[in-house]
C-alpha cells in the first residue's frame, strides 16, 4: 500500500524563523542605512560598507528559503518503488528492481540510481520524514533495500563510481568563496577618517582575502567534481584540477586511520602507488562498501595498515601538515598585519588631528544632540554636537567616557574645539578621541606581534592531531 512521507512541522518552522529572521536583519542592517542616507551617492557608499553584511544575512535567509521550498518534497514508498515529488511540481521515480547502486554517506542524505541513469536525492535525515504512523522514511527505505531480490542486491555489488557530489560542504566552501571574493574588493574602497590607509595595508588585506577566495573555490570545486571509479584493474580518483590513477598490481599500501578533532572523528583511507596517492574520506558515499572491495582486491598484495607503511605514512603527514599549516598562517598573518597597519593609521591620523586641535584650535559653544549609549561600562560612549561657525552650523561626534556621557543631556552646552581653516575637524570638551588613538596604536602592535605567531603556532598545532591506525584495517 503507498505510504506518503512529508517533512516534519518543527523543521518547517525553523526554516520560517530563519527567513523571518535573517531577512529582517538583511533588511534592517543593509537595506535600512541605505533607505536613510540623504542622497544615491552616500546611499552606495553605505551599501558597499555594509556589503559583506548583507551577503552573510542575505545568503542565510535564502539558504532559509531553499530549505523552506525542500521541506515541501513528499516522498511515497510502495512495494514497487519510491516516488519523490517537489514543491514546484516535478517528480522522480525509480523502481526497487531497477537499482544499480546506493550511496549511503553516514548523516546525509541517501542517493539512489537506476539502470535508466536517473539518480534520486532523498531528503536529508535532519528534515524528519515521517509518515502518519511516524515511522521514519529512512527506516522505510532501509526495510525495503534489505528486502531486495538477490539478483539486484547482487548487481548493486557490483563495482561502480563514488562521488560527493553537491553536497553541504560543496555549498559552504562556495559561499565563503564569494564572501572572501566581496571583502577582497570592497575593504580598500570603505572610507576612512583621514588621508587613505597606507597601501601595504591594503595590500596586505586584499591578498588575505583574496587567497581566502581561491582556495575555497578550489575546495569547493574539487570536492564537487571528484569521482572515484573502481574496476577489476584499478582505482580511479578523477575531478576537476587533475585525474590519479592506481592499478592494483602496483598498489605497495593501504591504510586506514582514524582522526579525532573537535567536529569528531573522521575516517581516512589511503593507497599508494610508487608514483600515485589516493586519499578519501569516511563521509564519501558507500566508504564501508569501497573499502571492503579495495581490500578485496588487493588481498594478497598488500598488507593492510603495515607497520613499516604505518611509521613512514606519519611521518610524511606530519611533515606535510607542517609545511601546510605554515603556508597559511603565513597567508592569515599577511592579512592580520594589513588589518593591523590601518587600525595603526587611523590611531596615527587621529592622533595628529588632535595635536593640531591643541596648536590651532580656536574655542567655541556647541549644542548637544544626542548622546548614545553605545558601550559597557569601560567602552566609550558617543557624543553628537553642533557648532556655529561664521553663520554656518557644522555637526560631528566625540567619544566620551560613560561618567562624562551622564553629565550631559540632548540640548546641553558643550565646549568645542576646532581648526579655523577647517572646521569640520573638531572636538567636545570631554573627548576621549586621544585615548582612543593611543588604544588603537597599542591593538595594533599586539596584533602585528601576535600576526609573527600565528605560522608558528600552527605548525605547533599539526602535532596535536590525535591519529589512530587500526591494525590490519577494519
Amino acid at each position: 500500500m503507498p505510504t506518503d512521507y512529508c517533512c516534519n512541522r518543527w523543521t518547517r518552522t525553523l526554516f520560517v524563523l530563519m527567513v523571518v529572521v535573517f531577512g529582517g536583519a538583511f533588511g534592517a542592517f543593509y537595506l535600512g542605512p541605505a533607505m536613510r542616507a540623504p542622497d544615491a551617492s552616500a546611499a552606495g557608499q553605505r551599501l558597499l560598507i555594509a556589503l559583506p553584511l548583507g551577503l552573510l544575512f542575505g545568503g542565510m535567509a535564502c539558504a532559509g528559503l531553499v530549505g523552506l521550498a525542500t521541506s515541501f518534497t513528499t516522498i511515497r514508498l510502495d512495494e514497487n518503488g519510491i516516488i519523490k515529488r517537489g514543491w514546484n511540481g516535478r517528480s522522480q521515480q525509480v523502481a526497487w528492481r531497477d537499482l544499480v547502486s546506493v550511496e549511503s554517506p553516514k548523516g546525509a542524505s541517501v542517493k539512489l540510481t537506476d539502470v535508466h541513469g536517473i539518480r534520486m536525492a532523498l531528503p536529508h535525515p535532519e528534515l524528519g520524514y515521517i509518515n502518519h504512523a511516524r515511522r521514519t522514511l529512512y527506516d522505510a527505505v532501509e526495510a525495503e533495500l534489505a528486502s531486495l531480490p538477490e539478483g539486484v542486491k547482487t548487481r548493486m555489488e557490483e563495482p561502480h563510481t563514488f562521488r560527493f557530489g553537491t553536497d553541504t560542504g560543496t555549498i559552504a566552501a562556495g559561499f565563503m568563496s564569494l564572501l572572501c571574493t566581496v571583502l577582497a574588493f570592497t575593504m580598500p574602497l570603505m572610507p576612512h577618517s583621514g588621508p587613505p590607509a597606507p597601501a601595504i595595508a591594503l595590500i596586505g588585506m586584499s591578498t588575505f582575502f583574496l587567497f581566502g577566495a581561491l582556495f575555497m573555490a578550489q575546495l569547493a570545486l574539487r570536492h564537487a567534481t571528484q569521482v572515484f571509479t573502481l574496476t577489476d584493474t584499478g582505482l580511479t580518483d578523477k575531478n576537476l584540477f587533475r585525474t590519479r590513477f592506481i592499478p592494483f598490481d602496483r598498489a605497495k599500501s593501504l591504510t586506514t586511520k582514524e582522526e579525532t578533532g573537535r567536529s569528531g572523528t573522521i575516517e581516512w583511507a589511503t593507497i599508494k602507488s610508487a608514483t600515485n596517492t589516493i586519499k578519501f574520506p569516511s563521509n564519501l558515499p558507500d566508504y564501508d562498501r569501497l573499502i571492503q572491495q579495495l581490500k578485496g582486491r588487493l588481498h594478497g598484495r598488500v598488507e593492510v595498515n603495515a607497520p613499516q607503511v604505518i611509521k613512514e605514512e606519519m611521518k610524511q603527514n606530519r611533515l606535510q601538515n607542517v609545511i601546510g599549516l605554515g603556508i597559511i598562517g603565513v597567508v592569515f598573518g599577511i592579512g592580520v598585519v594589513g588589518l593591523a597597519l590601518d587600525l595603526r593609521h587611523n590611531g596615527q591620523d587621529v592622533l595628529q588631528r588632535q595635536r593640531r586641535l591643541d596648536i590651532s584650535g580656536v574655542t567655541t559653544n556647541g549644542l548637544v544632540t544626542e548622546v548614545g549609549a553605545t558601550g559597557r561600562n569601560s567602552m566609550p560612549f558617543s557624543l553628537t554636537y553642533t557648532f556655529d561657525v561664521d553663520g554656518r552650523r557644522y555637526s560631528s561626534i566625540s567619544s566620551v567616557s560613560r561618567q562624562a556621557s551622564e553629565q550631559v543631556n540632548d540640548g546641553s552646552a558643550v565646549r568645542v574645539t576646532y581648526l579655523p581653516n577647517n572646521p569640520e575637524v573638531s572636538r567636545a570638551a570631554p573627548s576621549m578621541a586621544r585615548e582612543d588613538a593611543e588604544g588603537k596604536i597599542r591593538v595594533s602592535k599586539i596584533m602585528i606581534i601576535a600576526a609573527c605567531g600565528i605560522p608558528l603556532l600552527l605548525m605547533a598545532l599539526s602535532f596535536a592531531t590525535n591519529v589512530r591506525y587500526v591494525r590490519g584495517g577494519k
